[in-house]
């Protein structure tokens, strides 16, 4: 039976499979509850390849076998994004990941999660996170990676979906554009089933042009680029988003993560440039122990809490639970 599938999801980094601190709860059980009270049928889940690949050649699967089954067992769309490979594994020059250990490790995941191998299927493999939007980024270090890692994922058998690295740098629209258009120079944009952004504007309002561009305004550069290479309908999966505690209160939390969805789901209903497909916030039940700022919930079960933004998606996936269609919590429209 095919899992459920609807745009939203969270983004978690290594929600720990054991908690040996506490008798009280542990993480990822917690975490799929949580998942399934809000409504959520997409988890990304995060976990550095240093931690599995170390000491070099010795790969521990324990905490990504563990999110695997979970997901499976609980109907639940799973992504696994490769993210900070171990030194061997990262050029000298650059500082990014290698074709070579792309390949490595894309031929591990992809064989031990392709569904036929006793360990489980993974629904999406990203060729990694944010390593590539940045000053070092050039068509030739991604291209390589790319094609390495999409040729190891394939040929692993596995037939789930591919992502792209994911854009980052949202301090103008130029270099959202350029991001774009590089995918598509480098000859590589077909590799992806999807394309990732990532939207941090630190306490900024998502809906304003302040240090970083608007949410709004990332999206329709993405689109506008999607275009101009003549292909309007790639999907864009917003897979990472979110807002600490640290830096803004739980009621602004809860408002821009409003914001953030219905502007989502708003976006992806203009025609021309590439839907948004998914949207996926940061972050819920992370660590062993859950006091990450950024978490809109707090601590272990049974004492677990819940920021306002908890509610407040709960409240936003019940009334708009697919895209495209109106909004029926009108509170939400009024930002």
């Amino acid at each position: 039976m095919p899992n459920a599938d609807n745009p939203y999801g969270v983004s978690t980094y290594n929600a720990s499979a054991t908690n040996p601190a506490t008798s009280t709860g542990i993480p990822l059980p917690q975490l799929i509850a949580d998942m399934q009270a809000l409504g959520l049928t997409w988890l990304r889940y995060q976990v550095s390849q240093s931690a599995i690949d170390s000491p070099q050649g010795t790969y521990t699967w324990t905490s990504l076998d563990a999110a695997v089954s979970a997901a499976n067992t609980a109907g639940i769309n799973i992504i696994f994004g490769f993210d900070q490979p171990p030194a061997w594994g990262i050029d000298g020059t650059t500082g990014l990941p290698t074709p070579a250990y792309t390949t490595t490790i894309a031929t591990l995941v992809a064989a031990r999660y392709n569904g036929a191998s006793g360990h489980g299927h993974l629904d999406a493999i990203e060729i990694w996170n944010e390593e590539f939007d940045f000053s070092s980024y050039n068509n030739t270090t991604y291209a390589a990676v790319a094609n390495a890692g999409y040729t190891a994922i394939r040929g692993a058998g596995f037939t789930g979906k591919i992502g792209c690295a994911a854009m980052l740098g949202i301090s103008s629209t130029a270099h959202v554009t350029t991001w774009v258009n590089q995918l598509y120079t480098s000859s590589i944009s077909s590799l992806f089933d999807y394309l990732q952004l990532h939207y941090y504007n630190g306490f900024y309002d998502p809906s304003l042009m302040s240090n970083w561009i608007s949410f709004p305004a990332a999206v329709q550069a993405i689109q506008a680029a999607l275009i101009a290479n003549g292909d309007p309908n790639k999907p864009l999966w917003v897979t990472e988003f979110g807002y600490s505690n640290a830096t803004v209160s739980q009621a602004n939390q809860s408002q821009y993560y409003a914001y953030i969805f219905n502007q989502a789901r708003l976006l992806s209903q203009q025609t021309g440039g590439g839907p948004i497909a998914k949207i996926m916030f940061y972050t819920m039940d992370s660590g062993s122990t859950n006091t990450d700022p950024s978490s809109i919930t707090g601590g272990l079960t049974p004492s677990e809490t819940y920021n306002t933004a908890y509610t407040t998606i709960g409240q936003w996936i019940t009334a708009c639970p697919t895209w495209p269609g109106p909004a029926r919590f009108s509170r939400f429209m009024s930002h």
